[in-house]
């Protein structure tokens, strides 16, 4: 089997977080079970260029990946060399997977495929949410929905990453044909880290993710500044330093700064290990369509407390492995006080976490559903 992977980003090593690292994740998992994977992307690496030679095979983690230049500097990522290739080359393989959409990659790929009679495979990552579609040039995405990618993603087979993302997907597109499987977490398998004994009262608390304004980070923060028990919350990620000053500002007013870290980002084994001696990873959210974190958090034996918003929040819900729930301060509140009150439902957490995550969401676990979605 052929599969043809379009990303608009460039292709990374494995050391990132979100649908980046959740698309390579996925080639270099397909390649390694003996799978023709070949992936055309963009050199685009946030404002700048990656320096990387374009148009030629690069084997990157078993993965063949081809790099196109970018004429767009911004998140439409224009690139005519990476659309003649694929306007040459879809004919040559049997699956072709698009992945994220409101980008020039991604809608001009669609469109080609409709004009070779393609069916390809869609993986919005979230971006068919309320939340996505309302912010951030709204105007622009509701323009290209209506004239492009309406007519076009009518005919595709959806991937989504979590059941809410699926109910996001059929609210756009009713009759869309849509499979759900989860995001593959490389590491997910190998983690080992022993939690340290603690010796004090205070609640660790940590939020691990882009530092973005939909991740609700002001609402924890406030939610937090009405919390009676001792705490101590670290923010491990990175953003922009308009919006971080505006975030520690806010830490300021609500009279909480010496209850807060700003760590900034934090990779590898130190990050399991941070998240192995926190009591509780909080990821208040106003949109997530999967949110890797959770699992990376649950596999190291640390509860969740999720917003309703988050697409893992069914699955923690259904197991028991976590508390949900709404984007109101005083509600996530009343949940983090629930949280503490409970602690032989953190106790049960701990325990049982790490190998249920690793049944659930093991990389030969979801392989099989990827292969069975590429083949059908």
């Amino acid at each position: 089997m052929k599969c043809l992977h379009v990303i608009p980003w460039y292709f990374p090593s494995f050391i990132y977080g979100g649908p980046i690292y959740s698309s390579a994740a996925l080639c270099k998992t397909l390649a390694t079970n003996g799978i023709d994977v070949t992936v055309i992307t963009t050199t685009a690496n946030g404002k700048v260029e990656l320096d990387v030679e374009v148009g030629i095979p690069h084997l990157i983690e078993g993965v063949k990946v081809l790099y196109f230049k970018r004429i767009t500097k911004d998140n439409t990522h224009f690139s005519p060399g990476l659309l003649s290739y694929l306007w040459k080359h879809a004919g040559d393989y049997d699956v072709i997977h698009i992945h994220s959409l409101w980008n020039f990659v991604s809608v001009f790929s669609l469109i080609i495929c409709a004009l070779k009679g393609i069916v390809p495979i869609v993986s919005p990552r979230g971006m068919l949410s309320d939340y996505v579609i309302n912010t951030n040039h709204s105007f622009q995405k509701k323009i290209l929905h209506y004239f492009l990618s309406k007519r076009t993603l009518s005919k595709v087979k959806f991937h989504a990453t979590a059941d809410t993302e699926l109910v996001e997907i059929r609210k756009v597109f009713p009759a869309s044909d849509v499979i759900v499987i989860p995001n593959i977490l490389l590491e997910i398998d190998d983690v080992k880290v022993e939690r340290q004994e603690k010796n004090t009262d205070v609640t660790n608390i940590i939020f691990l993710s882009r530092v973005d304004p939909k991740k609700g980070i002001e609402l924890l923060l406030k939610a937090l500044s009405e919390i009676q028990w001792g705490y101590h919350l670290t923010i491990v990620g990175s953003g922009s330093v308009e919006y971080l000053n505006s975030l520690q500002q806010c830490a300021t007013s609500l009279g909480i700064t010496e209850n807060v870290t700003w760590a900034g980002p934090i990779y590898g084994h130190e990050k399991y290990e941070l998240l192995s001696n926190s009591d509780l990873m909080a990821l208040t959210s106003y949109n997530e369509n999967f949110g890797n974190i959770v699992l990376e958090a649950l596999v190291c034996g640390t509860p969740v407390l999720l917003s309703d918003k988050v697409g893992l929040s069914t699955y923690v819900e259904k197991k028991q492995l976590g508390w949900i729930c709404s984007t109101e301060c005083s509600v996530i509140t009343d949940t983090l006080n629930q949280f503490h009150k409970e602690i032989e439902k953190q106790k049960k957490i701990r325990e049982i976490a790490p190998q249920s995550i690793k049944t659930d969401f093991g990389a030969d676990t979801l392989l099989k559903s990827y292969l069975n979605m590429y083949n059908n």
